[in-house]
């Protein structure tokens, strides 16, 4: 999910598998919260989902059928590892706008960047856990793509449609500037990136 228009944005993690999620949405509506947490869901059930008491969350995850256990109301204390991973969203996404020198409207595409990075990225979270992604403890198998940071210069193939097709001779490869990956719900990562075009950037 993102949305250009976004005002906020919603994170959720799995404990079990330390997958990381943030859906940037143009409001806190029961509507939005529930599209995001379908799509950090995707084909797999979800046996239990704590949160704090916000009412678009409990009534998402009534609406979903979804056990929704809530930390005690007015104590953010007993949300601590929810509100350590907001914080770690938050601060990630400064360091991608700082890195990329983009203007911080681009906040939304900064958060999924940095929140797809760390689910690529292998780690261990104890003495003796398996060095392992994230990523391959949710879905079940290794990260194949490439990992960009928000802005990073690369060379891009366009979208293969008819219309893009090259002239025999002409290039095949472009500059441009990293934006995003297409991630499917669930969290599988569909092979395709998103970019600026930088040619179009200097007109």
């Amino acid at each position: 999910i993102d949305d250009p228009l976004a005002k906020a944005a919603f994170v959720l993690w799995d404990a079990g598998t330390d997958y990381l999620y943030v859906a940037p949405t143009g409001s806190r509506s029961e509507k939005n919260t529930r599209k995001a947490m379908k799509d950090f869901q995707g084909p797999e059930a979800i046996a239990s989902f704590y949160s704090d008491n916000a009412p678009e969350i409990a009534k998402a995850a009534g609406n979903l059928e979804w056990c929704n256990p809530t930390s005690p109301p007015a104590r953010p204390d007993k949300n601590g590892r929810a509100e350590e991973k907001v914080g770690d969203v938050k601060g990630g996404t400064r360091g991608q706008l700082i890195h990329s020198g983009f203007h911080k409207s681009f906040w939304h595409k900064g958060s999924l960047v940095y929140v797809a990075n760390e689910n690529f990225t292998e780690s261990t979270r104890w003495s003796g856990d398996p060095n392992l992604s994230a990523y391959e403890r949710r879905l079940k198998e290794k990260f194949k793509g490439e990992i960009f940071c928000l802005g990073q210069l690369v060379d891009y193939m366009t979208t293969p449609f008819p219309c893009n097709e090259p002239a025999p001779f002409e290039q095949r490869m472009h500059p441009g500037l990293f934006i995003g990956y297409h991630i499917q719900p669930g969290g599988k990562f569909s092979g395709d990136y998103y970019v600026i075009d930088y040619a179009k950037l200097q007109q």
